[in-house]
């Protein structure tokens, strides 16, 4: 087979991986971007009770102070838009420096990742996820062993694609 043109199985595991690595990526700049713009919302929010607090406080100038509520509604969404178009550009920057780096940091012994290997970094990425995510409740606590168990399928099936011989066992009992 001619090694010049990947073939199906590599393609997608390119794929994959590529696809991995920008999920977190993906996340980074969507919580920035929540952030700023809870944050312009806030602001926003606490024009409007200004407002209307100086409304109610003076009525006759109700007309300049709907003019100065529009006017800041106005500036809140060009901020908005302005957030938003900058953590997209972030992100689209933030990749493709991380693609760029992992074509140009790509040794030549490096081979595409195996599909079976692909798989269990899917399920350590997964369970590394869903043990993150019990951090914010006090009353859960995170499951060091189901960590330790997907890594140490990860570090077999690493091993097997590359043809070397299993770890020894550490005497530990499986758990």
């Amino acid at each position: 087979m001619d090694r010049g043109t990947p073939t199906y199985v590599e393609v997608m595991c390119d794929l994959v991986s590529a696809s991995a690595a920008a999920y977190p990526l993906a996340l980074s700049s969507g919580v920035a971007l929540w952030c700023e713009m809870a944050a312009g919302a806030a602001g926003y929010y606490a024009d409007v009770v200004e407002s209307v607090t100086r409304g109610l406080r003076n009525p006759r100038q109700s007309d300049q102070i709907l003019t100065d509520l529009a006017t800041r509604y106005k500036l809140h969404l060009q901020r908005a838009g302005a957030a938003t178009e900058r953590a997209a550009l972030d992100f689209n920057q933030r990749l493709e420096t991380s693609l760029r780096h992992r074509s140009e940091s790509s040794p030549d012994g490096d081979r595409p990742v195996d599909g079976s290997v692909a798989a269990v970094l899917g399920d350590v990425v997964n369970t590394v996820m869903k043990e993150y995510w019990k951090i914010q409740d006090p009353d859960r606590r995170i499951d060091l062993h189901a960590i330790s168990r997907d890594l140490e399928r990860l570090l077999e099936e690493i091993r097997r694609a590359e043809g070397t011989p299993p770890a020894p066992e550490t005497g530990r009992a499986p758990s």
